[in-house]
């Protein structure tokens, strides 16, 4: 084989050697760098690329991949309060006391006005009675004195009833003319009369020394209550 013959297959076999390495290396982004070399044939030849990003040893520069610190997640340091209950408080039951009766302007719920001034011969220009059951009546004369009261009271038992209506009126009290019993007395201010009827204690008083008018209106009282 002569010199330029040799020449050319060197050639040759440096291009194929290019290409094989084109095929199976990663080109740099620049792009491959080749050096060439003229023969004194003068048939240029080109040596296997080098890579435009080695360094001045010759040894290809790695960057090391920068990897974003893992920041992990933060827990408050202040602990959560534990529930809190409200305080029980023992709140003692005590009976409320019974509401005192009240005085109040109004008609008498069981007795009229015109009765009493018809039995009395009064003139009679205001009437109280009080709150609860059963109501108390008084009724007052012009002048603002009372003219007449009846008090009905509950008693516990008939017997009660009965002897409270012989020992209200008093030790010289005589016994009234009343189907229910009963006694009726002259006082300083009147007359006062008592009887029962069942548990229903009752007991009237007029400004009068007259026990017939106390007993009219006792009677008339007992057939509302």
């Amino acid at each position: 084989m002569t010199k330029a013959e040799k020449v050319k297959a060197m050639a040759v076999a440096a291009g194929l050697a290019l290409t094989l390495a084109g095929c199976t290396g990663t080109p740099d982004a620049t792009g491959p760098v080749t050096s060439s070399t003229t023969t004194d044939a003068g048939v240029s030849t080109s040596a296997l690329p080098t890579s435009a990003s080695a360094t001045a040893s010759g040894v290809p520069s790695t960057i090391a991949p920068t990897v974003a610190p893992t920041t992990s997640p933060t827990r408050s340091s202040s602990p959560t309060p534990a529930p809190t209950s409200a305080p029980t408080s023992a709140v003692s039951a005590t009976a409320s006391p019974t509401a005192k009766p009240m005085t109040r302007d109004g008609a008498c719920p069981y007795l009229t006005t015109q009765f009493v001034m018809d039995t009395i011969g009064q003139h009679l220009t205001r009437t109280t009675y009080t709150t609860g059951t059963p109501s108390t009546c008084t009724f007052y004369r012009p002048d603002g004195g009372w003219a007449a009261t009846v008090t009905p009271t509950r008693l516990a038992t008939v017997n009660d009833a009965a002897r409270q209506a012989v020992a209200i009126p008093g030790a010289n009290a005589e016994p009234v003319d009343l189907p229910t019993g009963g006694a009726v007395n002259i006082i300083e201010e009147g007359a006062i009369l008592a009887t029962s009827q069942g548990t229903l204690l009752l007991v009237v008083k007029i400004n009068q020394q007259s026990p017939l008018e106390a007993t009219l209106i006792a009677e008339q009282a007992l057939m509302s209550l």
